[in-house]
């Protein structure tokens, strides 16, 4: 009862003084809104990172702390090119990514292909230890051809001495070793020898693989070619970037998809016929912190309507 008499005394005096002085009160009251709103605009942070609202003492963000110090926590900006023409596709992807490089200072870590020409010569890397066991036992058996006697040898070796003696082979209720490595290595053999007779140039018939066709178009295309970020139905590419500085503050993420927008506008007008989109972990909080900031400015002026109302 003593605090309530003391409170309401208390309000009493604080109702006759406005009463009393009602330009002071309403002066004070004007200094008080200045002051909350400047504190609001000027001293007001956000903290964009999901972690904010985990503790620290959580096992699970402990151990995701630990993975960040280990890797670090860098998350990459996502640009996604949706079309029916993939080679249009990769136009718009070089586009896009030669605006990025040309933007250092808020873009790095741009990555949209892989280019494995430099690696076309070192194919013997891509085999497995059987497939070179395999071709290392070819290689011993064709001593002859590579030692001495080689220039000898090398005339008997023709493609009717090759046909006649894989053709023995199948008849042979039991090939030998060699002749099971000649029926295996045949195919190989006669395509390469297709190639060389249907273009100046064909590929030695070592570096064809006994794998499937399929696959061995492929790596064959990956090591003549860059290759894209592509789906294999070839209706989307995907581009991906890091943000400068986007650990470091909101306001230079914010800047930095600001900039990305702009520029995907820019390649969209040159490529009507594609769908550029932006999404990514970065993207997605900028537009989060974006979106925050306004809803706590129109909250802002609201009070301050309904306080002067």
């Amino acid at each position: 009862m003593a605090v309530m008499r003391r409170y309401e005394r208390w309000l009493v005096a604080m109702a006759v003084t406005a009463a009393r002085r009602p330009v002071w009160t309403l002066m004070a009251t004007l200094l008080t809104v200045t002051a909350a709103l400047g504190a609001a605009c000027w001293q007001l942070k956000y903290f964009p990172q999901r972690d904010a609202l985990l503790s620290a003492d959580n096992p699970c963000q402990k151990r995701w702390l630990q993975y960040i110090q280990r890797f670090g926590a860098d998350e990459d900006a996502v640009i996604v090119i949706t079309g029916a023409n993939p080679a249009r596709q990769k136009e718009a992807a070089d586009a896009v990514a030669a605006r990025l490089t040309a933007r250092p200072e808020l873009f790095d870590r741009v990555f949209y292909r892989v280019d494995l020409r430099p690696l076309q010569y070192r194919a013997l890397l891509y085999l497995s230890v059987p497939e070179l066991e395999q071709l290392w036992e070819s290689i011993r058996h064709l001593e002859p051809l590579l030692g001495e006697q080689g220039r000898w040898g090398w005339r008997m070796l023709s493609i009717q001495t090759l046909l006649s003696r894989a053709a023995a082979a199948l008849v042979s209720d039991s090939p030998s070793k060699m002749d099971a490595l000649l029926l295996a290595q045949l195919p190989a053999l006669l395509r390469a020898g297709s190639a060389r007779l249907h273009a100046e140039s064909g590929p030695p018939p070592w570096q064809w693989t006994p794998h499937q066709q399929h696959q061995q178009e492929s790596w064959s295309e990956a090591l003549q070619q860059p290759q894209y970020l592509q789906t294999p139905d070839g209706t989307t590419t995907v581009l991906l970037c890091r943000l400068v500085g986007a650990d470091a503050s909101p306001q230079e993420s914010r800047q930095a998809v600001v900039t990305l927008r702009a520029l995907l506008d820019e390649v969209q007008a040159d490529y009507p016929d594609l769908t550029l989109g932006l999404t990514g972990l970065p993207v997605l909080e900028s537009d989060e912190m974006t979106q925050a900031d306004q809803d706590a400015r129109r909250a802002t002026l609201i009070a301050l309507l309904g306080v002067i109302a």
